[in-house]
């Protein structure tokens, strides 16, 4: 079995000896941070700027802080280093050949122990371990945007595939160490030149497979909203969002479907008006166009037999046939009425003011002359005019009265 490492959690608690510790937030080796401008670097950097950035602010909380630690850690580092060039570039399929063959036998009982542990037990062998290694980190770079790129609608989908990502290298110190060691090899040379250069990322490389460099993956998810709890919560805010968004079009589309078929209703009833008004139009400008106008001769047949009724004499043909008459005539100008086919004006008998801007209206047949466009002349009706709603068929007949 393999040697399990001392957790410095269990290590027997001493009195802090001021000289055996360090100041809070003060680098292990004084080691001086380089603050990244992110306007300094192309968009597609960006990502990997965070990525450094947090390594530089939180690398501490993964490499040893006390002596003791470093002690242990000191004796270790070297031979992880060895660990991760070995299965590098090394095609040995079989773990145990590989730690009989590349480690002195002082080094193998600890290859053991980290290979052990990279391996998920030896349950992964080498070829297997390279094949998950390589796509996970391509993976990783393809994703990485995603998950470390401010936006209102995040692509979750995404970001849970990279979690997963930091997940499988996330179980273990060695599993960890050997991702970030070997991460530099898939990025391109300028963004590979931004993660070498970082003081968190050679720090965290040169103390090895660190103890705390297991909970490296969790505190980088928590910093970046990464874990499934943040995920779920962003997808039931981003789903109440999209309902309520989806409310709002819909009830717009509702709201502009109901004035569209107002619209249409009001666009249908102008149409059947104006047809009408155009069918019974015509009816009258038809009767009107006869050698004697139709209209012309009810309306004065109607006038006659009405005066006649009135008259001393009575009518000169017998009562019951006039009456007849009469009522037959009366109930067609009715209909025509009801057709909005009437005469105008509404009171031939009286006399009334005429101007010139009228004379489309009326036709004035007897009379001064109009001197100009505020000339007006009292008139009487002659004989009335016909129209259809505002439409003339024929204009009402007038002429001056004089004073």
């Amino acid at each position: 079995m393999p040697e399990k490492q001392p957790n410095p959690h269990d290590l027997p608690k001493k009195k802090p000896n001021p000289q055996q510790r360090y100041k809070p937030n003060t680098p292990v080796n004084s080691v001086e941070e380089k603050v990244l401008e992110p306007s300094n670097y192309p968009p597609e950097s960006l990502p990997w700027i965070k990525l450094v950035t947090y390594l530089n602010e939180s690398y501490q909380d993964f490499i040893p802080q006390n002596t003791k630690n470093q002690k242990y850690q000191e004796n270790n580092k070297q031979l992880h280093q060895r660990c991760v060039e070995v299965i590098s570039e090394n095609s040995l399929d079989d773990w145990q050949k590989i730690i009989s063959q590349k480690f002195t036998e002082n080094d193998q009982k600890g290859a053991n122990n980290f290979y052990f542990r990279l391996s998920n037990r030896y349950r992964e062998s080498p070829n297997k371990f390279r094949q998950i290694l390589k796509t996970n980190l391509y993976r990783f770079v393809e994703l990485i945007e995603y998950a470390l790129t401010e936006s209102e609608n995040r692509d979750l989908v995404r970001i849970s595939e990279f979690v997963d990502v930091i997940n499988s290298f996330g179980n273990t110190s060695e599993q960890t160490f050997f991702f970030l060691s070997k991460l530099p090899s898939v990025l391109d040379e300028d963004i590979r030149n931004i993660l070498l250069q970082s003081i968190g990322y050679q720090q965290i490389l040169k103390w090895g497979a660190s103890p705390m460099l297991r909970k490296f993956g969790l505190q980088f998810q928590r910093k970046f909203r990464l874990t499934r709890t943040a995920i779920k919560d962003e997808a039931a805010q981003n789903l109440a969002r999209e309902l309520g968004e989806t409310e709002t079009v819909l009830t717009n589309q509702i709201e502009q479907l109901i004035e569209e078929n107002e619209r249409l209703q009001n666009s249908l009833e102008t149409v059947h008006t104006q047809a009408s008004q155009t069918a019974i139009y015509n009816l009258a400008k038809l009767l009107q166009s006869q050698a004697q106008p139709v209209l012309d001769q009810i309306f004065t047949l109607h006038q006659k037999l009405e005066k006649m009724s009135e008259a001393e004499d009575g009518l000169s043909v017998t009562s019951s046939e006039a009456l007849s008459i009469l009522i037959t005539l009366e109930s067609l100008l009715k209909a025509f009425h009801s057709l909005n086919i009437t005469t105008f004006p509404k009171n031939i008998t009286k006399p009334f003011e005429l101007d010139s801007n009228q004379l489309g209206e009326y036709s004035y047949i007897e009379g001064s002359t109009f001197t100009n466009n505020d000339n007006k002349k009292k008139v009487c009706c002659v004989f009335p005019g016909w129209r259809v709603g505002e439409e003339i068929i024929t204009p009402a007949r007038v002429k001056e009265v004089s004073e």
